[in-house]
C-alpha cells in the first residue's frame, strides 16, 4: 500500500513503514477485530477473563497471553479432557473460574491481576485438528493517584492523575467533580496519563471525584467509572482576631502563628473590600519570598528553631488599615492569626480665614468614640463628624497664643483600647503693634527705596566739596545690592588715589569723616 510517497506493508495487526532509506518503522494498527473484549481494572484486582463453549468429549484448550511490549505469545495454561498444565506465563493465583468447567463449558480464566499482566489474552478451543473457539481479550489497567495524600492539606493544590496501561487502549477519558462537572484536564501525549489540578483545595471541595474512560474495541461495558473520595484536612488552628490601633507611619507588629512553619502567607482585606488578597508569601525551605503590595512590610524570621516564631513589621500609610491574616503551614496543619488594624492620621488644610485640622481613621465600625482636645484642658474644642471615619476642627486665622498649641485626636475602640495623634499649631509671628502676621517687603521694592537715599547722600557730599574747592575733578562710582549702598573701594586710601586732586584742600578730611 502506497501512502504519501511511502510504502506501508501490512502484516496482521502490525504494519511496517518503508522509508526511502529502506528503514522499517514498526507501529501497531488497532481496530475492533484486534480483540473481542476489553477490560479496564485497577491493580491488585481479581479479574475473570470469559471464555465459554459447549461441552465436548475430546477437546484441547489453550490460554495464551501477549504481554504489553512482548513480541511473542506465551502459554498461561493448557487443558484437555484428562489434565491441566500451567505455562510459563501463569501466576500463583491463576485458576479456572469454574471448577466444573468440563461439564459446564465455562473455560473462563481467573487470577489476581497486576499492572505487569496488561496485554492480550487468547482463549482457543481445539476439537480434533480444528479450532472451534477463539476469543481475544485486552486486559488494561488504570492507576489513580491523589497528590498530596488524603486528607489533602488546607489550601494546597490537589492533583488527580490517571495512568492507563497500555496507553493505546484508551479512546476517551475525563475527570469529573463531585457535582458531576467535567474538570479541565491535560493528557500527556502517548503516555496514557490524564492529569487535572485543583488549586487552593478547601473542605467545600471534598467529595467523590470520578475518572471516566472509554476504550477501543468491542466491549459489553462501554464506560468505565472509577470514583475516588478526596477529603480536606480540617487541621486549622485559629487564634482569636485581635484588634490593634496605631498612628500612620509608626511601625507595628503583625503576629503570625506561634510555630516555626514551613510556608507563610499574609493576606490583607481593605476596610471596604469583600475578599482578602495575598500580599506576601515565604517558603522557608526554598528560602524564597514574593511580595505583591506597596505596603512598607518586612518579614522577621526567627534566628533559630528555638528562638520563636515569624512576624511582620508594618509601617502603615493612612490607607493601610484593615484585616491582616497570617497563615503558617507546618506539615499538615495550618495556624491562622488575624489582626484588625485601625490607622489614625491627622493633617491640616488652611484657607484665608481658618485652619482645618482633620483626623481620619480606618475600620470605623470598631470605633467607640473619637474626639479632638487641646493640651489646655480648660480650652474647649469644637469639632464635627459629617463624614464617616473623619472628624474636623476649625481654628480661626491668625493663630494667637490662646488657639495655638497641641491638638490631640483620640480614638477609642469598642474593646477599650485607645490611641492619640497630635498636631502642633504654632502662633503667628508678632510686631510691636500686635500685628499677627506682617508680610515681608520684596527685595526689589526695598532696593528701589534705597535709591533716593543714596542720591541724597551723594548730593550732600558734592555740594560740600564744591563749596570748599572750586577746581577739583573727581571720578566716582556707586554700587547697589541687597538693599544697601556701598563704595566699590574697600578703603579711603584707594579712593584718594583715584580722585587725582589739583590742589590742596580739606576734601580728604571730609571724606574720612
Amino acid at each position: 500500500m502506497k501512502f504519501c510517497g511511502l510504502f506501508i506493508v501490512l502484516c496482521g495487526s502490525q504494519a511496517f513503514l518503508l522509508t526511502k532509506s529502506n528503514l522499517f518503522v514498526k507501529f501497531t494498527l488497532f481496530s475492533d477485530r484486534d480483540w473481542q473484549n476489553v477490560i479496564l481494572i485497577k491493580p491488585e484486582t481479581n479479574v475473570t477473563l470469559s471464555c465459554e463453549h459447549k461441552p465436548v468429549l475430546k477437546y484441547k484448550l489453550n490460554w495464551k497471553v501477549k504481554l504489553e511490549g512482548a513480541k511473542h505469545w506465551s502459554l498461561v495454561l493448557s487443558i484437555n479432557e484428562k489434565n491441566i498444565s500451567f505455562g510459563e506465563a501463569a501466576s500463583k493465583s491463576t485458576q479456572m473460574a469454574d471448577q466444573n468447567f468440563q461439564r459446564s463449558g465455562n473455560f473462563s480464566l481467573q487470577f489476581l491481576a497486576q499492572t505487569n499482566n496488561a496485554g492480550l489474552y487468547s482463549c482457543v478451543v481445539d476439537q480434533g485438528n480444528e479450532s472451534v473457539k477463539e476469543k481475544v481479550t485486552l486486559l488494561a489497567f488504570v492507576e489513580l493517584t491523589v497528590t498530596p495524600s488524603i486528607p489533602v492539606p488546607y489550601e494546597s493544590i490537589l492533583r488527580l492523575r490517571a495512568l492507563v496501561v497500555p496507553p493505546y487502549a484508551l479512546y476517551h477519558a475525563a475527570w469529573y467533580s463531585p457535582t458531576q462537572e467535567q474538570l479541565s484536564s491535560e493528557k500527556v501525549q502517548s503516555s496514557g496519563v490524564l492529569l487535572t489540578k485543583l488549586p487552593c483545595f478547601l473542605q467545600s471541595d471534598q467529595g467523590n471525584y470520578t475518572f471516566q474512560a472509554r476504550l477501543h474495541g468491542n466491549s459489553p461495558q462501554k464506560l468505565f467509572l472509577f470514583p475516588i473520595t478526596v477529603t480536606a484536612n480540617s487541621k486549622m488552628i485559629w487564634s482569636d482576631i485581635s484588634v490593634m490601633l496605631c498612628c500612620s507611619y509608626t511601625t507595628v507588629i503583625i503576629p503570625c502563628g506561634s510555630v516555626l512553619g514551613d510556608y507563610i502567607q499574609l493576606f490583607w482585606k481593605e476596610p471596604r473590600a469583600k475578599e482578602m488578597k495575598p500580599i506576601y508569601k515565604f517558603d522557608r525551605w526554598r528560602q524564597s519570598s514574593m511580595a505583591k503590595t506597596d505596603h512598607q512590610l518586612q518579614l522577621v524570621e526567627p534566628t533559630s528553631q528555638a528562638s520563636g516564631n515569624f512576624y511582620f513589621l508594618l509601617t502603615p500609610k493612612p490607607t493601610d488599615g484593615g484585616v491582616y491574616q497570617c497563615e503558617v503551614f507546618l506539615d499538615d496543619t495550618v495556624f491562622i492569626q488575624a489582626v484588625k488594624l485601625t490607622v489614625i492620621h491627622v493633617f491640616a488644610k488652611s484657607s484665608n480665614s481658618e485652619l482645618v485640622l482633620s483626623c481620619i481613621y480606618s475600620e470605623h465600625s470598631q470605633v467607640q468614640s473619637v474626639m479632638w482636645t487641646h493640651q489646655n484642658d480648660s480650652q474647649q474644642v469644637h469639632w464635627d463628624a459629617k463624614v464617616p471615619g473623619q472628624i474636623r476642627t476649625r481654628i480661626p486665622l491668625p493663630v494667637n497664643d490662646e488657639t495655638s498649641g497641641m491638638y490631640i485626636c483620640t480614638v477609642k475602640l469598642l474593646h477599650g483600647q485607645s490611641a492619640s495623634a497630635v498636631y502642633n499649631v504654632t502662633a503667628s509671628p508678632k510686631e510691636s503693634h500686635n500685628v499677627s502676621a506682617v508680610p515681608l517687603l520684596p527685595p526689589l521694592f526695598a532696593l528701589l527705596l534705597l535709591v533716593p537715599v543714596a542720591a541724597v547722600v551723594a548730593g550732600v557730599l558734592l555740594w560740600r566739596r564744591e563749596k570748599s574747592v572750586s577746581h577739583i575733578g573727581v571720578e566716582q562710582s556707586l554700587s547697589y545690592y541687597s538693599g544697601e549702598v556701598e563704595n566699590i573701594y574697600e578703603n579711603p586710601d584707594d579712593l584718594r588715589h583715584h580722585l587725582k586732586p589739583r590742589g590742596e584742600d580739606n576734601v580728604y578730611k571730609e571724606l574720612d569723616r
